[in-house]
């Protein structure tokens, strides 16, 4: 046989109720250029028995490691100049092969080539999964690029770096193969063919329901961490920063117990609006998967359409005026004792521009006169705000607290306690709001009112105007900046 163009790894250990779909999917469609390398990772139920009828198959037998040890067996015994995985449990789609072959012919362009997937559940229910075609960038990359058993590699782009899957993880092995080999390609070809169904029906699995326990999600968990720790690459260190913080919120986590070292301690609770849609929040909820460290996410008053968060406190937002509403809207979310002690409070168009944990600058709640007592020694801006209160009590006005456009961190017991010493006080949120209203000047804060202004290299957080992020250059560059989907958008 001359030397192989495409070889075709599949991993199996007690796999037999499935083995032989895998199998015959592959055997049915065999090319003279195609090697068939099948590791049988010490397998006990019969397995081995099905394997000896594949006499077409380089067939290996190894005492039980794993599968990220069967995988690296395979790359050790390739010598394709492409290489594929398939999953013992899943089958080859007709043509698939002659497919692959031609994409084999293309990786000196494209070192990782991924194609599309039929999903068959196990009621029979079948769904196809097709991302677009098209170049991706690693930062932004096609939908399900953390599976190794939907491309074809190239042979060279492994052995030149020495990348394997990882010998000690059981779970996420090949997300983080994938991660490895990322390093060193900046693109990702996504092709049009569907080329593997990917069944469901094996409920072992753990990506189709099997467990997993605390150490195993550390381990990928602390693998990720090490990572970012040490990529330069500012755009790749945040695609695997909101990997990262999408896993560690994840259902499979909390069920495995798993409470996450470094993960954000509080809540953030966003004050929504209550209307059909939030385009302002959609993006805001993006920037904050990416860079922000946090325990649940909860919105009060609204819930748009096709978000769902962590929680949702359904608060009636009839009150003659929006403060009052506001304020109405704090006292509920105050009372509730599912949240943390301390919350983030956001509104609907913060967005955090860079990773950020909750070491984030934190603005004092309670009176200005309060503020104004800690920050008794900063000179003329605690001159300005001594005038500012002065003011405010000379034209009838108050204030409830002291904020600018930032996220703040809130005391539920602290902050009700100043809501209902004053329960009949106007509510203002925000310094230059009280500005505005006497008629003074404007304090400075990081809300961005103009539509032509753009985000300056240094910001950690913005907050803009409806105007300025629908219509205005900086909302453009929120939207490229955050142009991949959070696990709240449904």
């Amino acid at each position: 046989m001359e030397k192989p163009i495409l070889s075709l790894i599949i991993p199996v250990y007690n796999k037999a109720p499935f083995l032989r779909r895998c199998l015959d999917s592959v055997a049915n469609q065999m090319r003279a250029d195609v090697e068939v390398i099948v590791i049988d990772d010490g397998s006990t139920d019969g397995s081995s028995d099905i394997l000896k009828e594949f006499t077409d198959f380089k067939i290996v037998r190894q005492k039980n490691a794993g599968v990220s040890s069967a995988r690296n067996k395979g790359l050790e015994l390739a010598q394709g100049e492409a290489i594929a995985f398939l999953d013992a449990d899943d089958a080859l789609l007709p043509y698939a092969l002659d497919r692959m072959v031609a994409y084999a012919k293309r990786l000196d362009k494209w070192p990782i080539i991924q194609f599309n997937q039929k999903r068959i559940r196990a009621d029979g229910d079948v769904k196809w999964s097709n991302v677009g075609k098209g170049s991706y960038e690693r930062t932004a990359p096609p939908k399900h690029w953390q599976m190794v058993w939907n491309k074809v590699y190239s042979r060279k782009l492994i052995t030149e770096h020495s990348v394997r899957f990882r010998s000690d993880m059981f779970f996420g092995e090949d997300e983080m193969f994938n991660v490895d080999l990322l390093e060193y390609v900046p693109k990702i070809w996504q092709a049009q063919d569907a080329l593997v169904a990917h069944y469901m029906d094996d409920m072992y699995s753990i990506c189709r329901g099997g467990s997993v326990d605390s150490k195993a999600c550390k381990k990928l968990d602390d693998t990720y961490t090490n990572k970012i720790e040490k990529t330069e690459d500012k755009g790749w260190r945040n695609r695997l920063l909101h990997r990262r913080n999408y896993l560690r919120s994840c259902k499979m986590f909390k069920d495995a117990g798993f409470t996450l070292k470094g993960a954000g301690k509080y809540d953030i609770v966003y004050m929504v609006k209550d209307t059909l849609k939030n385009e302002e929040l959609v993006y805001s909820l993006r920037s904050v998967e990416e860079n922000f460290q946090y325990n649940r996410v909860w919105f009060a008053g609204g819930k748009p359409k096709d978000l769902e968060p962590d929680g949702w406190m359904m608060i009636m937002q009839n009150a003659p005026s929006k403060w009052e509403n506001v304020r109405n809207m704090l006292v509920e979310v105050c009372k509730n004792d599912a949240l943390t002690k301390d919350f983030w409070l956001f509104n609907d168009d913060f967005f955090i521009l860079e990773p950020c944990d909750d070491k984030l600058e934190q603005s004092y709640w309670g009176t200005l006169e309060d503020h104004i007592y800690r920050c008794r020694n900063a000179g003329e801006y605690a001159s300005r705000l001594s005038h500012l209160v002065e003011t405010l009590k000379a034209a009838g006005l108050g204030t409830l607290n002291y904020s600018v456009h930032r996220p703040i961190l809130v005391n539920r017991k602290k902050a009700l306690e100043v809501l209902e010493k004053f329960p009949d006080e106007p509510m203002f949120r925000a310094l230059y709001g009280n500005y505005a209203k006497i008629g003074g000047v404007d304090e400075p804060d990081y809300k961005i009112r103009k539509m032509g202004v753009k985000l300056e290299p240094g910001h950690r957080f913005v907050s803009t105007q409806d105007d300025s992020f629908h219509q205005g250059v900086v909302g453009r560059q929120l939207r490229e900046r955050f142009s991949y989907k959070s696990r709240f958008e449904v």
